[in-house]
């Protein structure tokens, strides 16, 4: 956390330099990796299969577990540490509880859940950490060569895309961002907010014929009602769109109508110019 002064500080002199740097940043104090980033780098090198040998070695748990439990302290505790997304059904009822909640129920020891939980899903757990600073957030959120990012893939309340329990940045990312912190906190205006979400980060790709609605640049429009934009989706029920998307036209297409989608891909691949 206490970073984020000499981080801006190297951003803003290189931009002074002539160097253009930028950055995003979602709107959420929480992150979303995989459950065994929480082990050392060395018991994961070699690969998965490696990895699974030493949760089960008696010499090498002793070391792997005294950095787990350093790293689980530098978040907080257990409490921030979310269960997003595992593969079987019998593993599912974890999903959307943090590991605290888990072994509270269970008399567990949270390391020793956490290990077999590894174990029985080959690796392969997906988790939310609840551990950064809401005034930092605030801070970078409002700087202007900041581009609001959700850093999610594409999801869906149907199908192979709704599956697991995601972090909510999947689905309320840019209606959180103007709910929370430019309606509600003021941290910067909606011309400059939009701005962040829209023609700065198609300038920054280059990409020259979006981000704005002006003659000549593609239709793609999105119709909100400001005060009564909301992002429904959170750590326990991720899989819930935004309210207040009107409409939402795509290559001048409209694929969303008051509300619900009309069935339309409008979309392409977009790449830079």
């Amino acid at each position: 956390w206490n970073k984020i002064d000499k981080a801006l500080a190297m951003i803003e002199d290189a931009n002074n330099y002539g160097y253009k740097v930028t950055f995003d940043r979602y709107p959420y104090t929480a992150f979303s990796t995989g459950l065994s980033n929480l082990f050392p780098l060395w018991s994961r090198d070699g690969g998965k299969e490696r990895f699974l040998e030493r949760l089960q070695n008696k010499n090498d748990l002793v070391e792997i577990k005294k950095y787990v439990l350093s790293k689980v302290a530098s978040l907080s505790s257990w409490d921030a540490v979310l269960i997003a997304g595992v593969k079987k059904d019998g593993n599912k009822k974890f999903e959307g509880k943090t590991i605290e909640q888990i072994v509270t129920q269970s008399n567990e020891d949270p390391f020793e859940f956490t290990r077999k939980l590894l174990l029985d899903e080959n690796g392969s757990v997906s988790m939310c950490g609840f551990g950064m600073s809401e005034e930092n957030t605030s801070r970078i959120l409002s700087h202007p060569l900041c581009m609001i990012a959700s850093d999610a893939s594409a999801r869906a309340t149907y199908g192979k895309l709704s599956e697991g329990s995601p972090h909510p940045r999947s689905y309320g990312t840019f209606s959180r961002f103007l709910r929370r912190f430019v309606r509600q906190n003021k941290i910067v205006s909606l011309n400059e907010a939009i701005r962040k979400i829209t023609s700065l980060p198609a300038d920054t790709l280059g990409i020259n014929n979006r981000g704005r609605i002006a003659k000549g640049m593609m239709a793609d429009i999105v119709c909100f009602d400001y005060e009564n934009l909301i992002d429904k989706s959170d750590y326990v029920k991720p899989h819930q769109y935004s309210q207040g998307v009107q409409y939402v036209i795509v290559n001048g297409h409209t694929v969303i109508d008051k509300g619900e989608h009309t069935g339309k891909l409008a979309g392409q691949i977009l790449k830079k110019n």
